[in-house]
């Protein structure tokens, strides 16, 4: 009997991505319902964030903490700018990449 390798996810990263696609959606229709046009570097930025964790998650395991903490790194900062309006989930998955990428380090 040949022996299965199972897939192990770590679901982190994964729920960083998500909260980065759901806070770049709900700021982009919350600047559109007040008639305004959404920053479009702030939209990158969470974009690239949720890239760069996806990536490091689904990419080699020497460069997932790297790209865990850069992505970490870059919501923290984009969560401090935007604190007064989507900014606490922002923080909060900037935060859990930190703990992804610390999480990464410690098992490889």
């Amino acid at each position: 009997m040949a022996a299965r390798t199972r897939l192990r996810i770590d679901w982190l990263p994964l729920v960083v991505v998500l909260l980065c696609l759901l806070s770049a959606g709900g700021y982009v229709i919350a600047v559109v319902q007040q008639g305004g046009t959404p920053v479009l570097w702030f939209v990158g930025g969470l974009l690239v964030a949720a890239a760069l964790t996806l990536g490091g998650t689904l990419g080699s395991r020497r460069r997932r903490a790297p790209a865990l903490l850069v992505a970490g790194v870059l919501l923290c900062a984009l969560g401090a700018l935007a604190l007064f309006s989507v900014g606490l989930p922002v923080i909060a998955a900037g935060l859990i990449a930190f703990a992804a990428a610390a999480r990464a380090r410690i098992t490889t």
